[in-house]
């Protein structure tokens, strides 16, 4: 079931508890862009209700893009984007992306898998939940 789409980003309900956020590629023109795009997925996530969901988000057609005043402009919107799931798993294409969603969710002490493959990202979603919840969403 679609819960958002745009042309950033597509928001569904997978089952029962997983939602998926995947990431087009679709470049942002600017940085107020990316802060409404990022508002409305984080409102679509809301809804669909944060506590009693794991989260998988799919950035493999992402542009690449890492300039500082992106990162800095980024880093909260992930935060909550990321924030307040049971779970959270992110799909990334290639070995940079990972290295990057790794050090960011150590920067944000975000519980967060990273995975290549997606049939093991989901996996993981549908385990049992025995480990701490991801951060609040700010």
């Amino acid at each position: 079931m679609i819960l958002h789409q745009s042309r950033h980003f597509v928001v569904t309900r997978d089952g029962p508890t997983l939602l998926v956020v995947v990431r087009t590629n679709e470049r942002f023109d600017s940085i107020e862009e990316m802060k409404k795009a990022f508002g409305e997925v984080h409102r679509a996530l809301d809804t669909a209700g944060r506590a009693s969901n794991t989260l998988l988000v799919d950035t493999r057609n992402a542009p690449s893009r890492n300039d500082p005043q992106f990162e800095a402009s980024f880093e909260p919107l992930r935060v909550r984007l990321l924030g307040g799931f049971r779970r959270v798993a992110v799909l990334a294409r290639t070995l940079f992306g990972r290295l990057q969603v790794e050090r960011h969710a150590r920067e944000d002490s975000l519980g967060v898998r990273v995975f290549n493959d997606e049939a093991e990202a989901r996996a993981y979603c549908d385990e049992p939940t025995s480990v701490r919840r991801s951060r609040p969403a700010r």
